[in-house]
């Protein structure tokens, strides 16, 4: 709990003098995540998962970039990087996804995971798989 909580402090000083405006809580395939948004095409996202009792913490962090917008689907591109602690793993991942605002401040949406590999042990793979979004703007 320790350590979420760590996060979140970093996370405001890190995201508020970018744009206090446009800070955002959600899910990425099940990771916690809060991001902002740092001009019209450009939103990055650090997210924390702490799994079993004390065995495994968890960090993300990914950035999106927005491309075409096909009426209220807006499509992206984004770089993630994962580290799992005690230095079992890392991965660094390519995405394309789409989302779109289902209510005033919710979107919605999906990542599908192009390339990923993975630092321990050493791999690549290729379309590995796909994950739901979701993003509440505050």
């Amino acid at each position: 709990m320790k350590k979420l909580a760590l996060l979140l402090v970093a996370a405001v000083f890190v995201f508020a003098p970018v744009s206090a405006q446009a800070l955002s809580v959600g899910d990425w395939g099940g990771w916690p995540t809060i991001g902002t948004q740092f001009n019209d095409n450009l939103s990055g996202y650090l997210g924390f998962a702490y799994y079993g009792t004390g065995t495994s913490s968890n960090v993300l962090a990914k950035v999106d970039y927005n491309l075409a917008k096909l009426g209220d689907v807006q499509t992206k591109a984004g770089v993630y990087y994962t580290m799992t602690s005690p230095n079992t793993g890392t991965a660094l991942g390519l995405t394309w996804g789409a989302s779109i605002m289902a209510v005033k401040n919710l979107s919605v949406g999906f990542d599908v995971i192009l390339a990923r590999a993975n630092g321990t042990p050493s791999s690549t793979d290729v379309l590995p798989g796909a994950v739901m979004t979701a993003n509440l703007i505050l």
